[in-house]
């Protein structure tokens, strides 16, 4: 619950000081009334004072409200803290009428003041949620990795990029097509592994991970031919579904 700092609460001073008023007729004293909201403990006073040439000197309570704990007190002060443009009303009409009148005025305004927080409060840890959530999708999107088909230095190419920007971190070119095709008939039942790729890149190069895969291309072809599954021509793994 929000706490109350010392210098938001008006200091309490005694209720008659004659030594603050002027006692003689030849001074001038700037005589002005003013109205002041207090924290106390649990209670939160609506306060009258007469102040001469800035100094308080007649002080007495308009209003005052006991909360069952001083948390409780501290929120009505902070609610009622943003009404300041109706303290002169609410003490005058307190006076006049009696204290029971300002009660019925003051307690939905301080109501409606925690309604706002704690909507406040849901709408910020909602915000909070989905820019986690955001981020992680970012993230994970940033980490994930496709092969592409792409024409680089006029070769017919197959890449793999991370989802972010100049992405690229591996590609093997062909001079026809129909190479590259033959080649993805196998590498595209291989997203599993793409992770694993990365990683051999990071202690390799592009060529030592072309060598490696083209090597299992082969052995797949092979194997898949002395089984009578494959489709032959220049892509034997034309209509193959992953199984060896």
């Amino acid at each position: 619950m929000p706490k109350t700092s010392p210098e938001n609460v008006s200091r309490s001073v005694r209720p008659h000081d004659s030594a603050m008023w002027p006692q003689r007729t030849d001074v001038d004293g700037i005589l002005e009334p003013a109205v002041s909201l207090e924290l106390d403990g649990a209670t939160v006073r609506l306060v009258r004072e007469f102040r001469c040439d800035g100094v308080p000197f007649l002080r007495t309570s308009a209003w005052s409200e006991d909360y069952e704990d001083p948390s409780s007190a501290s929120d009505a002060y902070q609610a009622l803290s943003h009404q300041q443009d109706s303290f002169s009303y609410w003490s005058v009409g307190a006076t006049a009428i009696g204290t029971a009148w300002l009660t019925p005025i003051v307690s939905p305004l301080v109501s409606e003041h925690l309604l706002e927080r704690e909507q406040a409060r849901a709408n910020a840890e909602r915000e909070a949620e989905e820019a986690r959530v955001l981020a992680a999708q970012e993230l994970a999107a940033a980490a994930k990795i496709t092969a592409y088909y792409k024409m680089l230095k006029k070769r017919f190419a197959i890449t793999l990029e991370y989802g972010t920007a100049n992405g690229r971190f591996w590609s093997i070119g062909f001079d026809e097509a129909w190479e590259r095709d033959r080649f993805w008939d196998w590498f595209s039942w291989q997203t599993e592994r793409f992770q694993e790729f990365a990683e051999c890149m990071q202690g390799g190069d592009r060529l030592d991970l072309e060598r490696k895969l083209l090597k299992e291309m082969l052995v797949t072809e092979q194997t898949v031919k002395k089984q009578g599954l494959g489709a032959g021509g220049r892509r034997p793994l034309r209509f193959w579904r992953g199984e060896v």
